[in-house]
């Protein structure tokens, strides 16, 4: 199976806390806090440009 093609109508699961690739290789994001859903959508939504690469937001 490739990883880069999945079959249709189903789509990859990419979990990372590494948010610049995040960023870079995805469109749509999930944000979990304390095993929770606390964000959901567009990637430039969900992980803002000015949080650092492990999510923390500017002081």
């Amino acid at each position: 199976m490739n990883l880069l093609s999945p079959p249709a109508g189903t789509a990859p699961l990419f979990v990372r806390r590494d948010l610049p690739a995040v960023r870079a290789l995805t469109t749509e994001a999930v944000l979990f806090a304390a095993g929770r859903c606390v964000r959901r959508g567009p990637v430039e939504e969900v992980l803002p440009a000015e949080w650092g690469p492990h999510g923390s937001s500017p002081a």
